[in-house]
Order: C-alpha cells, then sequence, then structure tokens
C-alpha cells in the first residue's frame, strides 16, 4: 500500500515496479486501494467496524506479507496511514507480520524520519520490520526495489529468530535506552544478550584501541567491568539515523563518554565507546 493518496505518486509507481518485479522472485504484489475510505479511528467492537476497516483487515489477514511505500509528512508518517494502522492494533491483522518501510525519494536522506515514525507505529504489533529505508529514484531503483521485494519474500520463508535479550524487535534508540538501565543495574548477562552471537566492543580511550568479539567473551569484559567498579550513567543525549544509535552520557564523577551502537535484527553487530 501507499502512504500518498495521489494516483501519480512517486511512492505508487514503486509499488507498480515492485508488482512487475515480484514474479520472478516468487510472489505476487496486491495494490490495496482503499485506504483513503478508512474513516477516523475510534475505539469500539471490532465487529461493528466500518465496512472500508473490515476491508483493510480481511487484505492484511490474507497477506503473507505487508509492503507500504511512504512520504514523509511534517517530519512524521501520512496521517491517513497512521489512522490506517490504529483500526488494527487492537483486531491482530498485523501482529509479528513482515512489514517492508520504504519511501520513493528524489534525493538521499529524505523520509527517514516518516519511515521511523511509521515503524515506531508498528512496534505496537512487534511487526518484523524489512527494508533499508528510502529508495533514491535514479538508475538503481528497479535494483533496490527488487532487492527489498527478495528481502521480503526471505523473512516470510524463513523468518528471524527472536534476540536473545527477550525485549523483541526494537529500535536501535530503544536497545540503546535498555543498555543504559542494564548496565545501571550491573547486569552483564542482560547486557551480553543485547549483542549478535559475534558481534564486538571497540573502546577508544587515551591508550590504544581494543577490541572485544563474540558474545560470551563481551559478557566476561562487562562482568570484569562491574567488579572493578561502575558508577551509573545518566543519558545526555541520544540519537538515531537507520541502524544506528547514538548515546551521549556522564556519570556522578563527571566523566563524559559516547557510545554508537550499530544495530541489525535488533542485536548490537558493533559498539565503539569513546570516553573523555
Amino acid at each position: 500500500m501507499s502512504g500518498s493518496l495521489q494516483s501519480g505518486s512517486g511512492n505508487r509507481t514503486l509499488l507498480e515496479t515492485a508488482r512487475q518485479l515480484a514474479p520472478a522472485l516468487g510472489a505476487d504484489v496486491v495494490l490495496f486501494e482503499g485506504l483513503k475510505e478508512i474513516p477516523p479511528f475510534e475505539p469500539g467492537d471490532p465487529e461493528d467496524a466500518p465496512a472500508p476497516v473490515i476491508e483493510w483487515r480481511r487484505a492484511l489477514a490474507a497477506s503473507d506479507a505487508v509492503l507500504v511505500a511512504s512520504p514523509e509528512y511534517g517530519f512524521s508518517l501520512p496521517g491517513t496511514l497512521k489512522n490506517a494502522v490504529d483500526w488494527v492494533i487492537g483486531s491482530g491483522e498485523l501482529e509479528r507480520k513482515a512489514v517492508a518501510l520504504t519511501a520513493s525519494v528524489n534525493i538521499a536522506g529524505r523520509g527517514k524520519r516518516g519511515l521511523k515514525a511509521l515503524a515506531d507505529t508498528l512496534h505496537a504489533v512487534s511487526a518484523r520490520i524489512v527494508g533499508p529505508g528510502p529508495i533514491v529514484r535514479g538508475p538503481h531503483f528497479e535494483e533496490e526495489v527488487g532487492a527489498l521485494i527478495a528481502a521480503l519474500v526471505r523473512e516470510v520463508r524463513a523468518p528471524a529468530q527472536a534476540p536473545m535479550h527477550g525485549m523483541g524487535f526494537v529500535r536501535p534508540s530503544g536497545l540503546a535506552e535498555a543498555w543504559i538501565a542494564a548496565f545501571n543495574r550491573g547486569d552483564a548477562d542482560a547486557l551480553a544478550a543485547m549483542y549478535a552471537e559475534d558481534g564486538a566492543i571497540e573502546t577508544f580511550e587515551s591508550n590504544a584501541p581494543r577490541t572485544v568479539r563474540g558474545r560470551p567473551a563481551i559478557r566476561a569484559a562487562l562482568a570484569q567491568h562491574f567488579v572493578e567498579g561502575a558508577p551509573p550513567r545518566t543519558i545526555a543525549g541520544l540519537f538515531e539515523d537507520g541502524e544506528q544509535a547514538i548515546v551521549e552520557w556522564r556519570n556522578e564523577h563527571g566523566s563524559r563518554g559516547a557510545a554508537f551502537f550499530r544495530v541489525k535484527r535488533s542485536e548490537i553487530v558493533l559498539e565503539r565507546r569513546y570516553r573523555a
């Protein structure tokens, strides 16, 4: 479905391109045309939902996955799209569904905040988010659309296992916040579970850089850190950009530092630490 109601929008063109490419990739793309017919959301008995909402729910229930191409409005997602998602949060048609998110843009870097807002909303139903982000209209447009469809097909056929940390599929910034909370509890087990099995920590201080790789080694290093005494940290700044979360922290002794978390499938694959 397109988050834009304009029939000739770039996002509609992206979906038409996906529909043409999909059969060769083992899928069929069916366009949902009823977004503009869905009335404003109001809580109530699911059995009493308006006819356009029932049509929307049936379309989702009948699909193996969902592909959304949506523009960014006011640094967020379009209201009509948010409204449609609100109608199915309680009824469950999107629960744990594989959902690919993208946007057709003319310049690299645009559309990211809109997709982030949409992903944040979809986390309410634990949707399995697929997609690297917006796709720039240009010579590689069809190639990137095809790659997105292929990734969505792979996710449907072989769903990724839920992360070890037990929080489900969370945004990089949410994982970073959970990391600080576990650090302040001195919980090395919970921290280690946030890293991929072959994840790594690179530490850059006044001395030579050090690297710890692999979940067991990371757990041991963190446990030793707590033995040596590690004061709680307060988040001074938290930023997210695509697959990366950046945390600026300080502690009660006046020390400051920053950590860059690169996240895939809601696991930290690389952390870079900098300390003043």
